[in-house]
């Protein structure tokens, strides 16, 4: 009970009542590259508040270089760019989503844990990955809490962050997710104050942003 109580108010201090937001324009695969430079200019007609842009849905499902054109529109608008990836497919995606595009973050990368080179590569170049443990439990990806890499990630260096993926659909907040990751994972609350720091590092909303 002790340990639960600090958890709890490890979370509620690192969380705190009061966050900015920057909205992020996602592209769906499935409908295409040219749906995707659309996407890119929705968000430069609202460059005020959009502050990236992602690509989501399966990765087999349209050729990845349909997107490279809509990748390097929304980096010169100066969008921060994440990409779902390695979400229960295999590490070689991730690479090549990252040669072809660079993004700035990784959404899910699950199966990076199966690559250690690849691994220094995210570690080397900086990229963040968005790790979603119960949206990755619930799709199947990872069996289990105890099995998720995301603790391997942090302990070897790797950017990675908590984060909900969808939390109506997944029936989750923030601070669940924090909590699984204390009471499941193993993560300390000086684990999660790093990890909220690399969050603040890798967020695309900059300092000036209002």
């Amino acid at each position: 009970m002790g340990a639960m109580i600090e958890a709890k108010s490890a979370v509620h201090s690192l969380l705190g009542d009061r966050l900015r937001v920057g909205f992020i324009a996602i592209a769906s695969r499935r409908y295409g590259g040219e749906t995707a430079l659309k996407t890119v200019e929705f968000a430069e007609k609202w460059k005020k508040h959009v502050i990236g842009f992602d690509l989501a849905d399966t990765e087999d499902i349209m050729p990845p270089e349909d997107f490279v054109p809509a990748i390097h529109r929304a980096k010169d608008l100066g969008l921060g760019i994440t990409v779902h990836s390695g979400e229960g497919t295999s590490a070689a995606h991730i690479e090549r989503v990252i040669n072809l595009y660079k993004p700035h973050r990784l959404g899910h990368a699950t199966v990076l844990i199966n690559n250690p080179s690849l691994m220094a590569k995210v570690r080397q170049l900086d990229i963040c990955v968005e790790a979603c443990p119960s949206s990755n439990i619930i799709t199947r990806c990872v069996p289990s809490h105890k099995e998720h890499p995301l603790m391997t990630y942090f302990r070897a260096g790797v950017p990675v962050t908590i984060n909900t993926d969808d939390p109506m659909l997944f029936d989750t907040d923030l601070r669940r997710e924090w909590l699984h990751v204390m009471e499941h994972h193993g993560a300390s609350p000086s684990d999660m104050i790093a990890m909220n720091e690399i969050a603040h590092k890798h967020s695309f909303i900059k300092e000036d942003y209002d």
